[in-house]
């Protein structure tokens, strides 16, 4: 998978896209130990494939691709750079971010090697922290897009009338208006309840997936990248506190958004409760560059 990406042939995206999937803990401990993706990548000099790429570099710049010159034409003139579509580099970029995060994790895991953990922060802090700035121009990015799909969805909620919660207000009212002849019975009342109760998880889960067209699983991806930074180096800790600043956006989103990834990482197994301690120690440590935690902004949940 290293070398397709590294080849920026037409199957680097896709490699790009088994190269994330591989990286991401998967449900089983056993098949983790097994497969050991993390180590693999990282001893194959996966580094200096997926970090070019995720400043926009190599395979992240398009396959490269034949333009049917004519067949006695130099091989550099025969070959192009074939443009991807807006949605099809999204997703590219969100893999190489997931890559980039995962192994910070793996790196900061006290089974790893010190060499990935000093690899790792070596590769942020090359060109004058030249990744670790691309990194957080993807998680600024993401929290644009994830904020205005969010106010839109509020809007559009607030506009239209919570329909579960009109039916309830007809129940009571037939229930308890004296001049019907025959009113509304508690079972029947409480079966309007139930349909309600059940209703309003399914919106929020409308909501949250609308966060998730938007790039939510690239945001908290990034904020855990930006964490591995901040929490191993003072100097990408410096850059990455200015540029939230510039940006306005504050440390207490993206700590916020790091505990709402360990929420998604869960605790079902003894490796997933690791990985879930680890995001909650970066997010404790991301809070303090604002002096603590507080409220969380929209992009972080």
């Amino acid at each position: 998978m290293l070398r397709c990406v590294q080849e920026q042939r037409a199957a680097a995206a896709c490699a790009l896209r088994v190269l994330a999937a591989a990286l991401a803990p998967p449900l089983a401990d056993e098949r983790s130990e097994a497969t050991g993706a993390a180590r693999r990548v990282v001893s194959a000099g996966g580094l200096k494939v997926l970090f070019p790429a995720l400043a926009g570099r190599g395979a992240a710049r398009g396959a490269v691709v034949s333009d049917g010159g004519p067949r006695g034409a130099s091989r550099s003139a025969k070959l192009k750079r074939k443009r991807r579509r807006a949605d099809e580099q999204r997703d590219l970029d969100e893999h190489v971010v997931s890559c980039v995060a995962w192994l910070c994790v793996y790196g900061d895991d006290g089974g790893a090697p010190d060499a990935a953990k000093s690899r790792l922060l070596r590769k942020f802090l090359e060109r004058d922290a030249e990744k670790c700035r691309s990194l957080l121009d993807r998680y600024l990015s993401y929290r644009t897009d994830v904020t205005a799909a969010d106010a839109e969805g509020r809007a559009e909620d607030a506009a239209a009338p919570d329909p579960g919660l009109a039916r309830l207000a007809r129940a009571l009212s037939a229930g308890l208006d004296p001049a019907r002849a025959r009113p509304l019975g508690l079972s029947k009342l409480r079966q309007n309840v139930a349909e309600i109760v059940q209703e309003r998880p399914r919106r929020a889960r409308n909501l949250s997936t609308v966060g998730y067209r938007a790039g939510l699983s690239g945001l908290r991806l990034a904020a855990a990248g930006l964490a591995f930074c901040c929490v191993h180096s003072p100097a990408a800790r410096a850059h990455v506190s200015s540029g939230l600043k510039a940006a306005g956006a504050p440390a207490a989103e993206l700590a916020n958004a790091l505990a709402a990834f360990a929420d998604d990482v869960g605790d079902e197994t003894e490796a997933a409760k690791t990985r879930s301690a680890t995001l909650r120690g970066w997010a404790g440590a991301i809070a303090a560059l604002e002096g603590g935690g507080g409220a969380g902004g929209t992009a972080a949940s």
